[in-house]
């Protein structure tokens, strides 16, 4: 994973130090990464990280790097307690056909649908999922259900609303919820 980031995103640290930084994410909160293989190997893979809102907005302004987020900073995911994620990456490993691209890439974001509708099961409330992007199929993906909100860098940001969104996968995360009996009062 750390290599299709650097060929598809860059790093801040080597790859050695970018890898055993994200080793310590997944010691905090195991249920950070996900992954599509093909044959064995990844070929895709999403990072999602429950963050405190202040340190997401720091992110999208420019003020701190996704790529330096401390352990410490990753929050649990706890039943009943509402938080925000970030969706931190997303990729498709380059130098694959356009069709491989796009069955890896479906594959990839029906399983985090999946991820965020089991969250919902599991009493997890989420306010907001966030995300930037400044490629063109990030972005072009992002438009598929995200809002975009004002951005003072060179990414565009996007966000989900959750209490007021009505796309069906967050219809059926609130569902999930609601037969959890977790779903907030001031929420439809």
């Amino acid at each position: 994973m750390v290599e299709i980031t650097r060929v598809l995103f860059g790093l801040r640290e080597s790859p050695e130090a970018t890898e055993a930084r994200r080793l310590t994410w997944v010691e905090k909160n195991p249920e950070l990464f996900y992954v599509v293989k093909s044959e064995g190997q990844v070929v895709g893979y999403a990072l999602v990280i429950p963050l405190k809102l202040e340190k997401i907005e720091n992110i999208l302004s420019g003020a701190e790097f996704a790529q330096e987020t401390k352990a410490e900073e990753i929050e649990d995911f706890i039943p009943g307690k509402p938080m925000h994620i970030y969706l931190m990456a997303a990729g498709i490993i380059p130098g694959v056909s356009h069709y491989e691209k796009r069955a890896y890439g479906a594959r990839l974001i029906g399983g985090m649908m999946k991820v965020i509708i089991d969250l919902g099961k599991r009493g997890i409330i989420i306010e907001t999922l966030v995300a930037r992007s400044d490629t063109p199929d990030g972005i072009r993906l992002l438009k598929q259900g995200f809002t975009e909100i004002p951005t003072p860098t060179y990414a565009r940001n996007f966000i989900i609303k959750v209490k007021e969104s009505g796309i069906p996968f967050i219809q059926e995360y609130k569902q999930a919820l609601r037969e959890r009996g977790h779903l907030p009062s001031d929420w439809k």
